[in-house]
């Protein structure tokens, strides 16, 4: 077991391994050689105005590449808003016009909770002419941004944790390339019981 320092990341990593390792677990999930489940956080109030106690966990793997990964983070939040407009950044906006397409997972499960939810969540107002599915890009079916300007949502059914699997596996292999972060025994975390 490898611990790998953030400073450890900013030595090894830098944004064309990163990109190269996203694309490959994309073209992983795209062909079903990988699985993650979404991000789930736990928010727990404070008791001080509006502070949150955040505990998240993301995690996945590929077959292709042979990691698993997975990413437990604990914050302490401040939300706006209540119920379910609750939100961690009031000012995030993007122009629907300077979308140049926008992802969906393919999926007969994200089409009927898209059905089932009136439309689901995620950027309003987006074309439906750009709408595309994942996989559409990877296999040449739909342009990627033609401009730097162009932006591409991505509603892609909450895949941070291939992401983390994936960009966490490069820096593994960068960072054990050049002799950096701190070897800790396996057996601490294993166990010899099932519950």
């Amino acid at each position: 077991m490898l611990v790998i320092s953030n400073h450890d990341v900013e030595e090894v990593l830098d944004a064309n391994e990163t990109v190269r390792a996203l694309e490959a677990a994309y073209r992983d999930l795209a062909k079903g050689d990988a699985i993650c489940r979404p991000r789930i956080d736990l928010g727990i109030p404070t008791g001080e105005s509006s502070n949150v106690y955040q505990w998240g966990t993301m995690e996945g793997g590929s077959s292709a590449s042979g990691y698993f990964a997975i990413r437990a983070k604990s914050d302490i939040v401040v939300e706006a808003g209540s119920g379910t407009a609750r939100t961690q950044d009031p000012g995030w906006e993007t122009p629907a016009e300077v979308v140049r397409y926008r992802a969906q997972p393919d999926s007969a499960v994200w089409r009927d909770h898209q059905a089932g939810e009136g439309g689901g969540r995620g950027l309003s107002g987006v074309d439906p002419a750009k709408t595309i599915f994942l996989s559409d890009p990877l296999e040449g079916r739909a342009p990627g941004r033609s401009d730097a300007r162009e932006v591409t949502y991505s509603e892609r059914g909450n895949i941070q944790g291939a992401q983390f699997f994936a960009v966490a596996g490069r820096v593994y292999e960068l960072a054990r390339a050049r002799g950096l972060g701190h070897e800790i025994p396996t057996e601490w975390f294993l166990q010899d019981i099932r519950d």
